[in-house]
């Protein structure tokens, strides 16, 4: 699997943060999403994983939140590229537990 996400990212499969999940229902839920969003976006990745840690302490049920904390993961550029595609592969596999029926979980795995 390792290998089949690193040909994903490497053929720009996983496209922008924008398009990572469906952002949460919840307004709060959404405005922190947003936020941690445009972090990203402004490059300040790791405000970003710091805020979305945060997000995902506070509601481990948000699959929209692990699902952004994968992308974001896979930009990571302090660790080391095979950590943070298997913690990305992880994120995405609880995103789809979370929401089987979300086809972009399941499409950014690769499955």
């Amino acid at each position: 699997m390792k290998y089949l996400a690193a040909a994903a990212l490497s053929l720009g499969i996983f496209g922008p943060l924008r398009s990572a999940a469906r952002p949460p229902a919840d307004p709060a839920l959404y405005q922190r999403y947003f936020e941690i969003s445009r972090l990203a976006e402004a490059g300040r990745n790791d405000e970003a994983l710091t805020q979305v840690d945060s997000l995902i302490k506070a509601r481990p049920d948000t699959a929209a939140a692990y699902a952004l904390r994968a992308r974001l993961l896979q930009q990571a550029m302090g660790k080391p590229h095979d950590q943070a595609l298997a913690d990305a592969e992880k994120d995405l596999r609880r995103a789809v537990a979370l929401e089987p029926e979300e086809a972009l979980y399941a499409r950014d795995l690769g499955e």
